[in-house]
């Protein structure tokens, strides 16, 4: 299965709480 759109925006998100 591709990765789809929604798990990129999702995987950002987890870096943006990782920069905190």
């Amino acid at each position: 299965m591709k990765p789809m759109r929604t798990e990129r925006l999702i995987l950002r998100n987890w870096e943006d709480r990782d920069r905190e």
